[in-house]
């Protein structure tokens, strides 16, 4: 009995194997076409196969788009085509070209290979566009964006596509462009940090630093540790005069790049606002330090020696600035200020005349 069973089931493992590996009269009609590239033909066999058994198989419906649309440029019909093939069995096997593979990996191939031809064309015209010649700028950039448009028809859920679709639009300075782009993007990709950080940004140009928040702190709920979205929303909680959400997010931009000399600057002038002066020196000495003539962070360390009523130290530093910049009036009036506050008269004035004279 044992033994009978042993061949029952040998029997059926056979059943399944010859049941999954026949093909009907039109498919392997079809292949045969496909690899001698008689197209048209093939597409007679693959409409006979889809009335007939081979209905419900995926590989007919893969073949009509990966080798008869594709080929054509009808992308839209071929990814109709692909996308059935994968409602019929995304883990089913069939060949694809010298391979067998998934009909998933087959269709990530298919899209994928055609995809990055238009992509890369896309970046090249791009490219062409920035840095060559710049009355040949508008032209490339209308080059560029066919391209990327094509690609994203190729393959929609690629999201770096609509990024640099977006870069277009910006130099072309095409805010419906933009707006449409940015607003598809969105809609299939809602979490890719990069692209919210970018969405972010581009608000920013358009001084909607509200619009801008939005899109900012969704990107860093969903990477915390991008240093570049910190960066982005402190700056956007400093346009905001949101000075205390601003400071938080500097620092945690200085915990990753201790050594960023502007994001020392930016919180330096925060500490100004905030009128802690005490941080704020800490903050433009790290700037100091680094660029002995930075003459602004100079200028705004004497600024908190000032604050702080310590009237030589800040006298130091204005000096140092008109050191650098002799013309420097608002420093020469400050300096005046700071030399009143220590008694000396007569040398303020002579400063507030200097001043007045180059104005």
């Amino acid at each position: 009995m044992q033994r009978r069973s042993w061949i029952i089931l040998i029997c059926s493992v056979l059943i399944t194997t010859f049941y999954w590996s026949c093909t009907s009269a039109e498919l392997t009609s079809a292949r045969i076409y496909a690899r001698d590239k008689e197209y048209d033909k093939e597409k007679e066999q693959l409409l006979l196969a889809m009335k007939g058994a081979d209905s419900e198989n995926p590989e007919v419906y893969f073949r009509m788009g990966s080798d008869i649309y594709a080929n054509r440029g009808e992308w839209e019909k071929m990814n109709e085509m692909l996308d059935k093939a994968i409602s019929l069995g995304e883990d089913i096997m069939i060949p694809v070209g010298a391979e067998n593979l998934t009909v998933k990996e087959g269709v990530e191939l298919i899209r994928g290979k055609y995809w990055a031809g238009f992509y890369n064309k896309g970046a090249n015209a791009y490219n062409d566009a920035l840095s060559g010649d710049l009355e040949l700028k508008n032209s490339n950039l209308d080059k560029a964006i066919d391209l990327f448009s094509t690609a994203i028809q190729i393959f929609p859920t690629e999201g770096k596509t609509y990024k640099n679709l977006l870069f277009c639009y910006v130099q072309k300075e095409d805010q419906e462009g933009i707006d449409a782009t940015l607003t598809e993007a969105l809609k299939i990709n809602p979490e890719d940090a990069d692209l919210l950080l970018t969405a972010g940004q581009l608000r920013q140009r358009e001084d909607d630093y509200e619009g801008a928040n939005e899109y900012l702190e969704q990107a860093l709920k969903l990477a915390p540790h991008n240093v570049e979205i910190v960066k982005t929303l402190a700056n956007n909680y400093f346009f905001l005069e949101n000075y205390e959400n601003a400071v938080d997010a500097y620092n945690r931009a200085l915990y990753q790049e201790p050594n960023n000399s502007d994001l020392h600057y930016n919180l330096g002038l925060l500490y100004l606002r905030l009128e802690d002066f005490d941080f704020a020196e800490e903050e433009f000495q790290f700037v100091i330090d680094a660029n002995p003539d930075d003459w602004e962070a100079i200028l705004l360390i004497a600024e908190a020696f000032r604050g702080n009523e310590r009237w030589e130290d800040a006298e130091y530093y204005y000096r140092r600035v008109i050191e650098i910049v002799p013309e420097h009036t608002s420093a020469m009036r400050n300096l005046a200020v700071v030399i009143f506050q220590q008694g000396r008269v007569e040398e303020g004035q002579e400063l507030l005349e200097q001043a007045k004279a180059l104005e």
